[in-house]
């Protein structure tokens, strides 16, 4: 009995859960829901409100239809729903807190898995088109200290590391590319995808020296151009990660037999 309850609750769970969201929103935000007039942002006109209009949003714990007055001003040729903003509502359907999951489990499991993963831990569909698009769209968007340990961190790892010892300690850097397949873009999601092309991706690792051992510290490659390559790394060394005067800076080069520079 306690299993069918509680299969049960789960199977019905983002019903309830959402509506009970709905709820909270509502009594929390009740003039966006009943507002008639309201200023435009862009150029202050008086607006009427054109109706209320609906949507659905899904979340983490539940889907819900939102049903809220729409605004539009015909100098501006602007729309917007002052709830949505409110809310902080994605104009995608699925929420931000569902596009952090999806994101979070594209990093750790194949996107199959993270599209069963999902479904298995929240009762919720979230398609591996989807979980693809979002992580994509949010990768975009980082830049190199976005994926970056903090300073505090990286500085808290050099002062251990520094401790007891007389020579400061070594940093490495290692830049390196490698050439990978990529289909090409956008890709239909059924029938053929084509042969695809092949591009570097560049990047570069920093760690550190220590006796026998290294030290992992920074790590970052995509696929990228080299003067956006080199654009990374000056912002490694404008963010002062690693302050000169602490470290020894030691830069390996590889020589390939027969290129005459040996």
């Amino acid at each position: 009995m306690p299993d069918e309850i509680t299969k049960s609750i789960f199977e019905n769970k983002s019903e309830i859960l959402g509506t009970i969201a709905l709820e909270i929103a509502r009594k929390k935000h009740r003039h966006l829901f009943e507002q008639v007039y309201i200023d435009c942002p862009e150029c202050s006109h008086r607006l009427k409100t054109r109706g209320d209009k609906s949507r659905k949003a899904e979340t983490a714990i539940g889907s819900f239809e939102l049903l809220r007055p729409y605004f539009y001003c015909s100098d501006c040729h602007y729309g917007f729903y002052p709830a949505d903003r409110a809310l902080g509502l994605s104009t995608d359907i699925k929420q931000f807190d569902v596009q952090d999951i999806e994101a979070w489990l594209a990093g750790e499991l194949p996107f199959d898995t993270a599209e069963e993963a999902y479904k298995r831990c929240t009762g919720n569909m979230a398609g591996k088109h989807h979980i693809h698009k979002v992580t994509q769209d949010i990768a975009g968007k980082l830049n190199v200290s976005d994926v970056c340990p903090s300073r505090d961190e990286l500085l808290l790892r050099l002062q251990n590391i520094a401790a007891d010892k007389f020579r400061r300690p070594v940093l490495m850097p290692a830049p390196d590319g490698a050439h990978v397949p990529l289909r090409p873009e956008p890709s239909p999601r059924s029938g053929k995808r084509g042969k695809g092309n092949w591009k570097e991706s560049k990047g570069f690792r920093f760690y550190f020296v220590d006796s026998e051992r290294i030290i992992h510290l920074i790590s970052r490659h995509q696929v990228q151009s080299d003067k956006e390559l080199v654009n990374a790394l000056q912002a490694i060394k404008d963010a002062a990660f690693f302050p000169e005067e602490r470290v020894r800076l030691c830069v390996m080069v590889t020589v390939r037999p027969g290129s005459g520079t040996e």
